[in-house]
């Protein structure tokens, strides 16, 4: 599929020169049959030699899973710059790789929704901070008209469905990096990520979303980012109580595209 700010020559040449990637699936289930061949596209097409596949359990809590993921990697030799790390649930495309590692920025997700109707994008911003059973919890409010294709977006909080993680974010947050908890283990992720500190980002690392790298969440069906705009209308005729949250494109471009 195409991917905006990355021709097909730029893709192929940072595919070529980019250093290794490690690539973690946290195994909490098996492998769906739908994403079955797309993962072994990912592999033959997406990963290349030098990369590697860091071997997961099967566990029951995907907090366990992805720290344990995170852990290896940060085991590794220091020239693994990335890891690449995707949910078992998950259809990613085959460029997601290249594509996400290509920005060179510390965190960067794919575009991924809700499996189930009306499929509501999991990209989110803060709302307000509640009290439940005694503790605070912050609280978040979905990001409803950011359309496929779009370019890279700023949000508070993104699902883990597929994140690129750059190595010196991560040895910039204090373990454990999942944690279940009220407002769930990916949100206590990003609100780490968002209080880490690395050079060039003193104020906090951003929480950016490449609305190019789509990914599907397989539920009864596959849902795709596309699916939430078809029922859209639909559900905020009969939700007008409900407000569209949108928040700014940050207009970042890929590195490989701007040496073009």
């Amino acid at each position: 599929m195409p991917v905006p700010g990355f021709t097909r020559d730029n893709l192929k040449r940072h595919h070529n020169l980019r250093g290794p990637v490690v690539v973690g699936i946290p195994m909490t289930e098996m492998i769906y049959r739908e994403a079955f061949w797309p993962f072994m596209f990912l592999v033959r097409d997406g990963m290349k030699e030098g990369d590697r596949l860091i071997p997961t359990i099967q566990v029951a809590v995907p907090a366990e899973a992805r720290n344990s993921i995170i852990e290896d990697f940060l085991a590794m030799p220091a020239h693994f710059r990335f890891l690449f790390m995707f949910d078992s649930d998950m259809v990613v495309p085959m460029e997601a790789i290249d594509a996400m590692s290509g920005y060179d920025v510390p965190f960067v997700s794919g575009y991924c929704t809700y499996k189930n109707p009306p499929y509501f994008p999991v990209a989110s911003v803060k709302d307000q901070v509640i009290t439940l059973h005694g503790e605070q919890v912050q609280t978040y409010r979905n990001i409803t008209n950011w359309e496929p294709f779009q370019g890279i977006h700023e949000c508070d909080a993104t699902g883990a469905a597929a994140l690129c993680l750059r190595r010196d974010l991560l040895e910039a947050i204090e373990p454990p990096y999942f944690k279940h908890e009220a407002g769930g283990e990916d949100y206590y992720f990003c609100r780490k990520v968002q209080a880490a500190r690395l050079p060039g980002y003193e104020d906090g690392v951003p929480i950016l979303l490449s609305t190019d790298i789509p990914i599907g969440h397989i539920g009864l069906r596959t849902a795709w980012p596309m699916d939430w705009f078809t029922h859209k209308d639909a559900y905020y005729a009969e939700h007008p109580e409900n407000a569209e949250i949108d928040a700014v494109v940050v207009g970042i471009q890929p590195e490989v595209a701007a040496a073009d």
